[in-house]
């Protein structure tokens, strides 16, 4: 397989004051959320079709080592890329992926070893060098892969559409495929703490399915609702913190959260009718009981420090362009893709 590997510096930090030198002793982030990856700062000198980035997935390890994957578009074939950084943003070594135009949801246990979801699962161990393509069985028709997740450093999960579940042992090597009978279902989010494992289904009306004994048993949990006079809610994201605290969003800008393992739901937001909208909460990330980002499908950024029960907006409608993910990191950091661009924060999104 043939890879070409490019290197891209980031010159200037849009949206604040911060350049990055030569030695990077220059560099200064701005309070709020700032852009590190965007169309305006990579070039590519050895490809003159390039038009745009479009940005899919991200996943960090940390403040400073993380991943983003998507497609070059290009006045031609499409490529599909993965770029690592090493300094929380400032710099993108960039991996493109031949014969293959989509890469999705990405999930690394170092900056070496990696799985990424797309037509098929993709793995590799040498920092996005190379990839090796596995299908979720052998015989199984190429329907896609949505998201990838890991228990631990063997364990892992995969779905997809068409009731798509895969797990393997193996550290993604191979990977089983279970058939749950689900086949009507599109499972597009994972949540796993422990041994305990959530998989959302969103395709109308939804499905919210959760195994504790590695997939040999799988208990049905209720979505809430709120009511029959209410518009239908689809649901797009599960995230678990622990066995009891967990949250689900959805159409509307609905944020559900339970406190009892999905027993119970209580409505966090929309409070008020003024806050119920057209887009939906598309991606939601809680550093701990009390702190939770969430991010619309119009690129607004919702912010909580209780835990939900109260929510601020950090940034309005941005666009309409492509959102998918936003991620704590630590108590100040967390990164998030925005109108098809990596967003960073270094302030907790506040200025």
């Amino acid at each position: 397989m043939r890879v070409k590997i490019v290197f891209i510096v980031l010159i200037t930090v849009l949206g604040g004051c911060g350049i990055l030198g030569d030695n990077g002793n220059n560099y200064e982030e701005p309070d709020g959320w700032f852009t590190v990856l965007s169309d305006s700062l990579v070039s590519f000198n050895d490809d003159e079709n390039f038009q745009e980035l479009d940005v899919s997935n991200l996943f960090f390890l940390d403040e400073n080592h993380g991943w983003v994957t998507g497609r070059l578009q290009r006045n031609g074939p499409d490529k599909a890329f993965a770029a690592s950084t090493n300094d929380g943003g400032r710099n993108w070594k960039f991996n493109f992926i031949d014969n293959y135009t989509r890469a999705g949801d990405p999930f690394f246990f170092d900056m070496e070893k990696g799985i990424m979801a797309g037509n098929v699962i993709h793995r590799t161990s040498d920092g996005g060098s190379s990839w090796t393509h596995r299908m979720i069985q052998s015989g199984e028709p190429a329907v896609g892969v949505t998201t990838v997740k890991f228990q631990n450093q063997f364990i892992g999960w995969a779905t997809g559409p068409f009731g798509a579940i895969a797990k393997t042992t193996d550290s993604g090597v191979t990977w089983n495929y279970l058939d749950l009978g689900y086949n009507e279902d599109r499972f597009e989010s994972i949540s796993i703490v422990g041994n305990d494992v959530w998989i959302l289904g969103a395709i109308d009306p939804g499905r919210l399915i959760k195994t504790s004994d590695g997939g040999e048993s799988w208990q049905n949990i209720p979505l809430p609702s709120r009511g029959e006079d209410d518009p239908l809610i689809r649901f797009d994201k599960v995230h678990f913190i622990n066995k009891s605290n967990g949250w689900l969003v959805g159409s509307y800008r609905h944020i559900f959260h339970t406190a009892d393992g999905g027993n119970t739901w209580t409505l966090q937001y929309p409070q008020t009718d003024e806050q119920i909208d057209t887009d939906s909460i598309i991606s939601i990330n809680a550093l701990d009981s009390l702190n939770v980002l969430a991010l619309t499908s119009a690129g607004a950024i919702l912010s909580s420090k209780n835990g939900g029960q109260s929510w601020g907006i950090q940034v309005p409608k941005n666009n309409n362009s492509i959102n998918t993910t936003i991620q704590f990191i630590s108590e100040n950091v967390a990164y998030a893709i925005n109108g098809n661009r990596v967003f960073k924060t270094v302030t907790r999104g506040e200025k």
